[in-house]
């Protein structure tokens, strides 16, 4: 696997002491120090089926609805201690899966204290990334459709 750049990589075919660089000019020595579960990782899966609160000890995880269930996940009033904190959220059934924030924090282009769902009509994968300056879970990176509330 040496010289493969991580963009190239699915972590789901890597046995997980397997090297993952990060460009393909690190020396293959370098490329021994630097392990996945450094870079890329297995997330934590926290399965929901119901409503349900997150908080800062979901940051590293990733939640995953597999229902028909409409889901909403509230967010607790995010601080300074939460900030750079990434979760992901994982829609896999037909249930739409809404992400509530609270009171002064904003999610995307939503309004402070709104949301950001996926209706559910497909796959669709989220993850978000606190800026406590911004007071905003920011979009890091997402699949399908997600519709903001302002």
């Amino acid at each position: 696997m040496a010289g493969k750049k991580i963009s190239q990589l699915n972590p789901l075919d890597h046995a997980a002491d397997d090297d993952v660089v990060a460009s393909a000019d690190i020396s293959e020595t370098e490329t021994k120090k630097i392990k996945k579960t450094g870079i890329v990782g297995i997330a934590t899966i926290r399965n929901i089926s119901s409503d349900s609160n997150a908080s800062r000890s979901d940051f590293g995880k990733s939640v995953r609805s597999d229902t028909t269930s409409n889901i909403t996940i509230t967010y607790q009033s995010l601080d300074e201690d939460d900030d750079g904190g990434r979760i992901t959220f994982i829609n896999e059934n037909e249930g739409k899966l809404t992400i509530q924030t609270a009171d002064t924090d904003t999610v995307g282009d939503s309004g402070p204290g709104k949301t950001i769902y996926n209706n559910g009509s497909e796959s669709a994968t989220l993850t978000l990334e606190y800026d406590h300056s911004l007071t905003k879970l920011v979009i890091i990176h997402g699949h399908g459709t997600w519709t903001t509330t302002v």
